[in-house]
């Protein structure tokens, strides 16, 4: 490399070490943005958390394609088949030999190939289209797509597999003889919209179902399972106008907004979800068998809420905070918060008696009288509190007042003291002024003297100046007159002569 490459070559290499730091800095500011944006989550919702990635990564090990020596292979794409279903197999489990559908022929409708332990279901299977009973539970399938092929099926059983989609649902005009649908105990994540118009009854428990939202409903649908998954929302859950049964056990269910247009629902099973409020009641007119025990009700007043439906028949809510701490039975409680509902028999699977309104009676007149003992209690500490703050307020007035009064008298005396300064400061100012002006008119007095002194010398030798001026005048006048005098006499003398 020559002389003048090296700089052009430091500085690409600096440009290109800035343009990283500054992508670096970004997806720290992003991760940073993320971080705070992250919701809070309680010690339920962080096990939960932990057990999907676990779940995650199990998923992963069973997914990984393995060497001889059972090590994982890398890159080694999709896992294929160790024992797919074989045509020799599925000829030698058909069944059911019927009519078909236009009559002019007969075929096997029926196949079952359940625990064979089979881990694909083959090409050969999408052949026999006119099957109409399926089963191939207890395997460990991961799909059933060849399925879409089959027209006429009516009854599916894949429970127990390893499926974790099912959007083959999702197409027009498909499974339009589906009357039975069991899935229970796959890894599917997701309910779907389905186009299986005659569908009655779907099993969709044990999977791992967070979200129903693209679920729009079935108008035949009769029965959907959805016990033991991940739902959080049941958004999704409507629109279906037969239905008359829903099971949504074992969730993480915290609200029922979303359950909509079910107008024939009569039995609701919600057991061991996190609901602790009824703020949202779906309308369901023909309710009359609700489960809702081993939740996380903690107010009985929650009860009196489920007044609304009232066809209701049986109720099952063993198992809520709040019976752990009422000392209270459910059956009586029931009665006193749900009194109202004339076809209310069972709680908790036993039938209500003659007995058990007496003791809701009881108890009703029990929790009366004490909730007016606690509110009498109430009004006289409220009465005490009050005449405690009005004292500690007319101490604190009282404390004030005489603060007040303290700072006022401070404030008086230092003004006195203040103006007996002032009086003392003029005072001095005075006695200095008047001793400066004694001293000034001394000063005066004694300059005038001087003066006058200064003055009185002065006049004196100016008089005798002018004496001796007038002297010195008259001696010269004297002399003068002498002289002329003598000049006379001398001139009398010369005229003589002459």
């Amino acid at each position: 490399m020559s002389e003048e490459e090296k700089p052009q070559e430091e500085e690409n290499q600096e440009q290109e070490q800035e343009q990283q730091n500054g992508e670096e800095g970004e997806a720290g500011e992003e991760n940073e943005e993320k971080k705070e944006e992250a919701p809070v989550l309680d010690e339920q919702e962080q096990k939960d958390l932990e057990e999907d990635k676990a779940e995650e990564e199990k998923d992963k090990e069973e997914e990984q394609v393995l060497d001889e020596e059972g090590n994982p292979v890398p890159n080694a794409g999709p896992k294929q088949p160790q024992n797919p279903l074989k045509p020799q197999m599925l000829k030698d489990n058909l069944s059911n030999l019927a009519k078909t559908f236009d009559g002019l022929s007969y075929a096997f409708t029926k196949l079952d190939i359940h625990e064979k332990e089979l881990d694909g279901l083959g090409e050969e299977l999408g052949n026999y289209n006119l099957l109409r009973d399926f089963n191939c539970s207890n395997n460990k399938i991961p799909d059933i797509n060849h399925l879409s092929k089959m027209t006429y099926i009516s009854t599916i059983d894949a429970s127990t597999n390893s499926i974790k989609d099912i959007s083959m649902f999702n197409v027009e005009d498909s499974f339009l003889y589906l009357k039975s649908l069991n899935l229970k105990q796959n890894k599917i994540k997701v309910l779907p919209k389905m186009y299986a118009v005659y569908l009655e009854d779907i099993n969709l428990s044990e999977n791992r179902i967070s979200d129903c939202s693209q679920f729009t409903g079935l108008p035949k649908l009769k029965k959907l399972n959805l016990n033991q998954n991940k739902i959080k929302s049941c958004k999704g859950l409507s629109n279906c106008p037969l239905l008359d049964v829903l099971y949504l056990n074992q969730n993480r269910i915290k609200s029922l907004e979303g359950i909509e247009e079910l107008p024939k629902l009569r039995k609701l099973r919600l057991k061991t979800n996190r609901i602790k409020t009824f703020d949202f009641l779906p309308d369901l007119p023909s309710l009359q068998k609700l489960t809702i025990s081993e939740n996380q009700i903690e107010v009985r007043e929650e009860f009196a809420k489920l007044c609304k439906y009232e066809k209701l028949h049986k109720i099952t809510l063993e198992t809520n905070p709040y019976f752990d701490n009422s000392g209270v039975t459910p059956k009586t409680e029931v009665i006193i918060q749900m009194g109202t509902l004339l076809e209310l028999k069972f709680v908790n699977k036993e039938q209500l008696v003659k007995e058990d309104y007496e003791d809701a009676a009881k108890t009703l007149q029990e929790r009366k009288e004490k909730e007016e003992e606690e509110r009498r209690q109430r009004e006289e500490e409220e009465r005490q509190r009050r005449e405690e703050e009005e004292r500690i307020r007319k101490e604190k007035e009282e404390e004030e007042r005489l603060k007040r009064e303290e700072e006022e008298r401070i404030r008086k005396e230092k003004e006195e003291e203040e103006r007996k300064q002032r009086e003392e400061e003029e005072r001095i100012k005075r006695e200095q002024e008047e001793e400066e002006a004694r001293k000034k008119a001394e000063e005066e007095a004694a300059a005038k003297a001087k003066k006058k002194e200064e003055e009185g010398e002065g006049d004196e030798e100016k008089e005798n100046e002018e004496k001796e001026n007038e002297e010195n005048e008259d001696k010269e006048n004297e002399e003068k007159e002498n002289e002329e005098k003598e000049d006379e006499e001398g001139e009398g003398e010369g005229g003589g002569e002459d």
